[in-house]
């Protein structure tokens, strides 16, 4: 399952301007029905002028109701009043003291559940934005849903899982793109993205990577680590990866689809204002609250069934 390698690095390399998105599908999916949601406000975010950076107060059971602040020029701010926007993602499981550099991100929540996969995604242990991206001279802009794990905090308090017991940790990366800037359902069938979910397990004990200078080759369980005049094996930490894709990456073109996702946008407002409009123009952010549910297949290499991801921010 290469493709959740291709996601993740994509997002590592792009970075937070993703003036290097390949673009989506030009017809990816609109809202399968706009006007069964409960009504997204366009209210319900305000610049406060911080810059202290997205943090989530874990002593809220409320769900991702706080301040929602970065390095931008301002900060969005969740009022918490989810009645006008009629968004209600429920109370979140366990909390954590995860942080997100995006001044527009939101703290999300979640579970997971599967055969060999099944905890809760803690408050804070995860963060959610929309981007409208600028584009470049090789590719137009397009709406991307960014959720990923916290970069700042207790990493082992982000995730808590029942299923595998011996976990250690796991990183979430989502990515989906969407057709327009507002509330609806948006489906993965003619869209861009997907969620690749890997969790880490312990390195065996039987793994014994030898001390040899420069190998040309490792034992089983390990790799090649280090500088490349001098590399050294390494053991290799264990993983089980699942993913949902859509047929298109977004990033570089097309894929093979597995598994299926849907974007569930209850409340979309330009972070800070925005600068395009009523929706914004590429190179802004949103607020946004809403859900992304995933259809997830486990690695076959590794004998994996399926597992079931929601996400609520």
């Amino acid at each position: 399952m290469n493709s959740r390698h291709v996601l993740a690095i994509s997002l590592l390399v792009v970075g937070p301007g993703a003036l290097g998105w390949m673009a989506c599908s030009s017809d990816n999916s609109g809202p399968v029905d706009a006007g069964t949601e409960s009504g997204g406000s366009s209210g319900s975010s305000s610049g406060s002028g911080s810059s202290s950076g997205s943090t989530f107060d874990g002593g809220s059971s409320s769900g991702p109701s706080g301040s929602s602040s970065g390095s931008g020029s301002g900060s969005a701010t969740d009022s918490g009043s989810e009645s006008s926007s009629g968004w209600d993602a429920g109370t979140p499981a366990c909390a954590s003291d995860g942080g997100f550099l995006r001044a527009s991100a939101v703290p999300a929540f979640g579970t997971l559940m599967g055969p060999a996969l099944s905890g809760n995604i803690c408050a804070g242990g995860a963060f959610a934005y929309l981007e409208h991206t600028s584009g470049s001279f090789s590719s137009p802009s397009q709406l991307l849903l960014i959720i990923d794990t916290a970069l700042s905090g207790n990493r082992a308090d982000f995730i808590h899982f029942t299923t595998p017991v011996n976990a250690t940790g796991a990183t979430m990366t989502i990515m989906a793109g969407v057709s327009t800037a507002a509330p609806g359902l948006y489906a993965s069938s003619g869209a861009c993205g997907g969620t690749a979910f890997c969790v880490y397990l312990p390195v065996p004990a039987s793994v014994n990577c030898g001390d040899a200078g420069s190998p040309t080759s490792c034992p089983p369980g390990c790799s090649l680590s280090g500088p490349v005049s001098g590399p050294t094996c390494m053991p290799k930490t264990p993983e089980d990866c699942y993913a949902a894709h859509a047929a298109s990456d977004c990033v570089s073109g097309t894929q093979t689809p597995e598994g299926s996702w849907t974007v569930a946008l209850t409340s979309v407002v330009p972070y800070n204002g925005g600068d395009g409009g009523p929706h914004g123009g590429p190179g802004t952010d949103f607020v946004v609250h809403g859900t992304f549910a995933a259809s997830m297949i486990g690695d076959a290499d590794a004998g994996l069934g399926t597992a079931n991801l929601s996400v609520n921010f």
